[in-house]
């Protein structure tokens, strides 16, 4: 359980990114 959250945290995270289109997004 605990890798499945980190992944939908990653996912989240890179979501937002593209999202509101920010540059550093490592």
């Amino acid at each position: 359980m605990d890798k499945i959250t980190t992944i939908i945290d990653d996912f989240v995270f890179l979501f937002n990114c593209f999202e509101l289109q920010i540059s550093p997004c490592d």
